[in-house]
């Protein structure tokens, strides 16, 4: 029998985890709850999320982080949209880096161990795609870390006062870093434990805003899973219609008897 997408990947990665983060508050986004749990079509984009996760065959058990008073919410979820996947929800940190190391070491002791495969992703990433997801865990497992990313579309410049263009850099060279970002088990685990023995030698060490810059710092190459704008992360209030405008699109695509047995152009 043919394997679908994802299953080659798994049985050369093993376990496979993924940590959905979902401690963060979404200040940009605005409202009145955090954009994970903003809805869209009747449903919050934190369900629309998990079930990319639960649908992948590639993927074995999720992990949910979030703030402390949101457990009980995310397990609400879970089970209305049958996230069976689900093995953990875990508490978030102060930083990111401190809610994705929680959510490593239980991946980690969920597999018993350090071997396999863990996937990181933003609640708010909802329209990550199967093909993305299957990248990943390919890439994770042939080069031991990989960070989803798009080309630039836009000309990138810098400025030093905010006011005067200094130049231009090639936008050929520059990629805008999303996720996924999927590691061997043993990798991040290693890099997450060897930042806070540094800082807590009082290393200064710079601000760690993804987990792939935490393997960087290693000395060890991070490969590109190439990407495009369509897996956008809800920052700003906009963002949400966004969504909805995507939902209704791709809802329309699946419905095709109610267009006469064809698609929409």
């Amino acid at each position: 029998m043919k394997k679908r997408a994802g299953e080659k990947e798994k049985e050369a990665g093993g376990f496979v985890a993924a940590v959905i983060l979902a401690a963060g508050k979404g200040s940009r986004m605005g409202g009145d709850v955090p954009k994970q749990f903003a809805e869209a079509g009747g449903r919050t984009v934190l369900s629309y999320t998990l079930e990319k996760f639960e649908k992948h065959p590639g993927v074995e058990a999720i992990i949910v982080v979030c703030a402390r008073g949101n457990a009980g919410r995310v397990r609400e979820i879970c089970a209305k949209h049958g996230i069976s996947k689900l093995r953990a929800v875990v508490f978030g940190g102060e930083t990111r880096r401190d809610s994705s190391f929680a959510g490593v070491r239980k991946a980690a002791e969920i597999a018993g161990g350090e071997d396999g495969i863990v996937l990181i992703h933003d609640s708010a990433r909802p329209m990550v795609t199967e093909k993305i997801i299957s990248e990943n865990i390919k890439m994770a497992a042939d080069s031991g870390a990989c960070v989803t990313a798009a080309r630039a579309i836009d000309t990138t410049v810098t400025s030093r006062d905010g006011k005067v263009i200094d130049g231009v850099i090639p936008r050929e060279t520059v990629w805008s870093v999303q996720t996924p970002q999927s590691f061997r088990l043993s990798l991040i685990v290693k890099a997450h434990a060897e930042y806070e023995r540094r800082a807590a030698e009082g290393e200064a060490l710079e601000q760690v805003t993804d987990d792939g810059g935490l393997i960087r710092m290693l000395g060890l190459p991070v490969a590109i899973c190439p990407s495009d704008n369509d897996n956008f992360k809800l920052t700003v209030p906009g963002d949400i219609d966004r969504l909805r405008s995507a939902l209704a699109v791709k809802f329309d695509r699946e419905r095709p008897e109610e267009n006469g047995g064809q698609h929409n152009a």
